[in-house]
C-alpha cells in the first residue's frame, strides 16, 4: 500500500513557508517605520538648529546696528526681505529659503519669531 502522506507534507511545508514569510514582512515593516520615525526626528532637529541660527544672526545684527542700540528689523546678513530699521514689523527670509525671521508687535513689546519651510498658513507670514 502506498502512503498518502506525501500531499500532507507538501501542504505543511507550504503553510510553514507562508507563516515565515508573513513574519518576515512584519519585521521588515517595523524596521521601515522605525527608520521613518528616526529620519523625521533628525529632520526636526536640523530645522530647529536652522531656526536658532537664523534667530542668532538676527539678534547679533540687530544689536550691532547703529552702534549697539539694537534697532529691530535692520538688515541681516544672509537674509533678504522688507524691513524698516527701528520699526517692529518685518519679514526677512534667508537667502537659502529657510528659515524666515519675522518681528511683530505684541502689545507694547516686539516679538521675534522664526519658522522654517514649508511655511504653514497662519504660522508664519
Amino acid at each position: 500500500m502506498k502512503s498518502r502522506q506525501g500531499g500532507f507534507i507538501l501542504v505543511y511545508v507550504l503553510v510553514t513557508a507562508l507563516i515565515i514569510a508573513l513574519i518576515a514582512v512584519g519585521l521588515a515593516q517595523m524596521l521601515l517605520l522605525r527608520y521613518t520615525a528616526s529620519q523625521r526626528a533628525i529632520d526636526g532637529s536640523r530645522q530647529k538648529l536652522q531656526d536658532f541660527g537664523g534667530l542668532s544672526n538676527a539678534l547679533q545684527d540687530w544689536n550691532a546696528a547703529s552702534g549697539g542700540s539694537g534697532k529691530v528689523c535692520s538688515p541681516i546678513s544672509g537674509f533678504s526681505g522688507s524691513a524698516n530699521p527701528g520699526v517692529c514689523g518685518c519679514v526677512l527670509t534667508s537667502n537659502s529659503g529657510s528659515p524666515r525671521v519675522y518681528a511683530h508687535p505684541v502689545g507694547s513689546a516686539c516679538q521675534i519669531d522664526v519658522c522654517t519651510a514649508p511655511y504653514k498658513s497662519g504660522a508664519c507670514p
